[in-house]
């Protein structure tokens, strides 16, 4: 194998020795696509021309100066018979007129070097002058060198799960392919990656619905956009034969912005995970039908039930209603009014579940009509006034529109208002107060105006534990259940679904 020390010695020798312009022979000894770091002058090459036109221009200004260099040492890594890492340092000196030392550099190298077309060429050289830290403690390029082995390790450990992996110079195009067959058209270790080339490949290879999204994916000229603030791409995809791909995009290598350059990209089969995903899919997709007919079913029992228990029990409050008329006697007086808050309360209760049935079943609609803010407040207030007057409760109705003619569906706004009042007398001890407020929001949108109507109260409240059920369906807080405030949970799940069928 190659004597890397000697190899790096006579780089070192070329880069410093050249006094003249016809001396430039240091590409000899450099990839095409070699990266070139120094952080002593904080200079990064984005290519070999690059760094060329850098080098011809300080062998120019050299003039009367004469480098030469002292102390080498180096030592070298065997990578494998592909790849190898010479690292080390060396004194350099600058001489004017070969006599006065005028500069004198402290330099630590990596140089990273690999095969390329039968001839080992650097692929990468790192400098840097240390500071004092940097001396005492682990030196840069042993860790870079570390950096290299476990990129390399990264990449075997990818190998093992993917059948096609290839690095993308983002830059040039150029593909280098690390394992699998070469796409026709894309041979040789670095060749320029042909867009019409990738295009007959995915029409041959890919099923017609993933093509686009396909082309899109492997397209290097966005790469590096789309893996801004990411660490991967991914893609899957049907191949015309029936079989599944994953394809995943890693970032390789950055410049000095923080931009990706160059890319690993990795395929592998993905049929049978896609088979075993398509089959979960179809079967909660069973599951979701059979729960939306076992659910049209109940919507439509509880429908036809309560609309059937409704009829008698109209009948049993309006006969109660009669006979309170007839009565003297003070005991058959508060039997009567028993029957009455028992028969109303089973008809509220079969009101809501007659509301919940028609939601969910899709049957609910908005029946649109004129009305005065205020109207519906003062409306359904007026129907639990004796209620609050019974537990002494304060009713107060605050109104503060500038429009008060609007088009609502005035119906489902009592159903609202009477939920949210009905539960804040039920949940006010006596000698509380009932707040319902409304009033006008800004709003830009012609034709409209935004309405607030907020009610409030001075009962017991809910927990803050308890708020994120408060819309479910049969739900109640606890310490409603313990205090045994009768209710079946409805109320507030009527009043979200009614709020959100009005787009409020």
């Amino acid at each position: 194998m190659q004597d890397f020390k000697l190899l790096t010695r006579q780089l070192l020798e070329t880069y410093l020795g050249s006094d003249t312009l016809s001396d430039v022979a240091i590409q000899d000894f450099l990839d095409s696509n070699a990266s070139i770091i120094g952080t002593g002058k904080q200079e990064f090459f984005k290519n070999i021309e690059h760094f060329l036109n850098s080098f011809k221009f300080d062998v120019e200004k050299r003039k009367n100066i004469h480098f030469e260099f002292k102390d080498f040492d180096a030592d070298e890594h065997i990578v494998d018979d592909q790849c190898v890492f010479v690292y080390g340092s060396v004194q350099i000196y600058g001489l004017y007129d070969k006599e006065v030392t005028i500069i004198h550099l402290d330099s630590r190298f990596t140089i990273i070097y690999g095969v390329r077309d039968g001839k080992w060429k650097v692929l990468h050289i790192h400098h840097s002058i240390p500071d004092k830290e940097q001396l005492e403690d682990e030196e840069f390029p042993i860790t870079l060198g570390k950096q290299v082995q476990q990129a390399r390790h990264e990449v075997e450990a990818l190998s093992a799960g993917y059948s096609y992996i290839c690095l993308i110079n983002l830059e040039t195009g150029d593909v280098e392919l690390i394992k699998g067959n070469n796409i026709p058209g894309l041979n040789g270790r670095y060749t320029q990656m042909d867009h019409n080339i990738l295009l007959e490949q995915v029409n041959r290879l890919i099923a017609k619905p993933f093509r686009k999204s396909s082309v899109e994916f492997y397209d290097s000229k966005t790469i590096a956009k789309r893996l801004e603030g990411k660490n991967s791409l991914f893609h899957t995809c049907e191949r015309t034969d029936g079989t599944w791909i994953l394809s995943m995009i890693v970032p390789q290598k950055y410049d000095e912005n923080g931009r990706v350059v160059s890319v690993l990209l990795a395929n592998r089969d993905f049929t049978e995970e896609k088979k075993r995903e398509l089959e979960q899919e179809e079967a909660l997709r069973q599951e979701k039908v059979k729960a939306e007919k076992a659910n049209e079913a109940k919507s439509i029992f509880l429908f036809n039930m309560s609309h059937d228990i409704r009829t008698p029990m109209n009948a049993i409050v309006g006969y109660s209603q009669l006979m309170k008329k007839e009565l003297t006697n003070p005991k058959l007086i508060h039997y009567q009014e028993m029957i009455e808050q028992s028969s109303q309360l089973l008809l509220s209760i079969i009101n809501n579940v007659l509301d919940m049935a028609r939601v969910e079943s899709g049957k609910m609609e908005l029946d649109e009509n004129y009305e005065v803010i205020g109207n519906i407040s003062q409306l359904v207030c007026s129907a639990f006034a004796a209620e609050a007057s019974r537990k002494n409760i304060e009713l107060n109705i605050i109104v503060n529109v500038e429009h008060k003619h609007i088009i609502v569906d005035s119906t489902k706004m009592q159903e609202i208002l009477s939920n949210l009042i009905s539960n804040a007398i039920k949940y006010t001890s006596a000698g509380g107060k009932v707040t319902i407020d409304t009033k006008e929001l800004p709003y830009d949108k012609e034709g409209y105006v935004l309405i607030q109507t907020k009610v409030s109260d001075t009962g017991i409240g809910m927990s803050e534990e308890f708020l994120p059920s408060l819309f479910e369906l049969f739900t109640r807080e606890r310490n409603t259940t313990l205090s045994k405030i009768p209710g079946t949970g409805l109320g507030m799940a009527i009043v979200k679904n009614f709020v959100d069928l009005m787009n409020g």
